[in-house]
């Protein structure tokens, strides 16, 4: 459908295409993303426990500071 509507030169064809296509995928899909943000996220090595989600907000309740000891540790391997 959408390759027909980009190929007709009928204007009203071309619209009839593109209510036929929106037709089907508001019947078929459950949800369509209609555009995704590049997200940068940044954050200290000594810091654990951060959950990202992919809607967007982070989970701060299990975060937690690494303590020095284990730090030093991890720079040994």
């Amino acid at each position: 459908m959408l390759q027909n509507a980009l190929h007709t030169q009928k204007f009203n064809k071309r619209i009839s295409y593109y209510e036929q296509a929106q037709r089907l995928l508001a019947e078929q899909l459950p949800l369509l993303p209609l555009a995704t943000p590049l997200r940068l996220q940044a954050y200290r090595n000594d810091i654990e426990g951060l959950v990202l989600s992919p809607f967007g907000n982070a989970s701060f309740a299990g975060i937690f500071r690494k303590s020095k000891d284990s730090m030093t540790e991890d720079k040994k391997l």
